[in-house]
């Protein structure tokens, strides 16, 4: 009897680590090189911040996990200008993306949070960087997560 039980168990997870559809965040450098992946849920808050490059101003852009996407949530800045652009005066209207791409560059200082947790974007300096949402089975995340673990 704890033998059936043992193998349930065990098929009861295997069917789920197969099967199982999370929500991940990839971060990608120009070129295809993986900067990182990270479990998200809706609610998840995602920070975009660079030095604006028609106002040079700093700006932060947030985003929150909304049913599927990135939606653009918040902006905040000093600008005016900036502030005009985004309608934030008016009718602030929150845009969805399920990706999202920048060039990195230095003199832009853009900096990157995901779930409060800082991305370093040094080494790509000069890049584009693609920032995308996806839902994948979770042994694809635990795949990841593990080749990470030293």
């Amino acid at each position: 009897m704890g033998r059936k039980i043992i193998i349930l168990l065990m098929g009861g997870f295997g069917f789920f680590v197969l099967f199982f559809q999370i929500q991940i965040i990839t971060v990608i450098a120009e070129g295809g090189r993986l900067i990182c992946a990270i479990l998200v849920k809706n609610g998840d808050v995602i920070e975009m911040a660079h030095l604006n490059s028609i106002y040079e101003e700093e700006v932060k852009e947030i985003l929150m996990v909304n049913g599927g996407s990135l939606e653009l949530v918040n902006v905040i800045t000093d600008s005016i200008g900036i502030k005009e652009y985004y309608l934030m005066d008016h009718s602030f209207n929150k845009r969805k993306w399920k990706t999202i791409s920048f060039l990195n560059s230095a003199e832009r200082k853009f900096s990157l949070k995901v779930k409060e947790e800082q991305i370093d974007l040094t080494d790509y300096n000069d890049r584009s960087i693609l920032i995308e949402l996806h839902k994948v089975n979770s042994i694809w995340f635990l795949f990841y997560f593990f080749s990470k673990v030293k």
